[in-house]
């Protein structure tokens, strides 16, 4: 970690080209979904190993599915090592609520992505796959939705503003994805996370990401 910087606790800018230091210690949300957006930043840019995190058979799935590494270390350690497949395939109601991870690592690799299922998404998922996909298409991210499934191609992705609109699992992968991205990334509207997350942004820093 070199440096954070937070502007009047609603902007944080992300810099690219990341990698990591080792981890120090800090708290994980008990949620194994909220705390897995840790363990996607590994699957992302490097390798991540979180301590007290039990096993999840959905978390499994969802990254084993996506091509990272992931393996459980003892009863309550779980550890991610960077390796998104680019030809990875998801089906809506497999992922459940892992349908942003889903999205993220089809802008965070080269490939082709797809997600099927789409049509019988709840307008609270389909608002939330909209608004991810419209902000992650600003940092590149080119999208095409054909009879019911969305087909991604990414790989290559720029800093921009991004706004979530209040949703925090869209500041969340959006900082993620611009931990690979060239350019800086400014998150407007950055404290929608604390209603899911507090502290994620501190715990991302301490995974040596700079955050500022």
């Amino acid at each position: 970690m070199r440096s954070i910087r937070e502007d009047d606790g609603q902007v944080f800018s992300v810099d690219p080209d990341q990698g990591y230091s080792p981890l120090g210690q800090f708290d994980i949300p008990a949620s194994p979904y909220l705390s897995s957006f840790l363990l996607l930043a590994g699957a992302a840019a490097g390798k991540v190993a979180l301590q007290g995190f039990a096993k999840d058979a959905a978390t499994e799935s969802f990254f084993s599915t996506a091509g990272a590494s992931f393996a459980y270390r003892g009863e309550s350690s779980a550890e991610v090592s960077a390796g998104l497949d680019p030809g990875a395939g998801f089906e809506v109601s497999a992922l459940g609520e892992f349908l942003p991870h889903a999205i993220l690592s089809g802008a965070l690799c080269a490939g082709e992505t797809k997600i099927t299922g789409i049509a019988s998404l709840g307008w609270r998922q389909e608002k939330r796959l909209r608004l991810l996909v419209r902000e992650l298409s600003k940092m590149g991210l080119k999208s095409e939705e054909q009879n019911g499934t969305l087909v991604f191609s990414g790989g290559s992705l720029k800093g921009t503003e991004i706004i979530p609109e209040g949703d925090p699992a869209v500041a969340m992968a959006c900082s993620i994805a611009a931990l690979s991205a060239q350019g800086q990334t400014r998150i407007t509207g950055s404290e929608c996370v604390d209603k899911s997350y507090p502290g994620f942004f501190t715990d991302l820093a301490a995974l040596g990401a700079i955050i500022r």
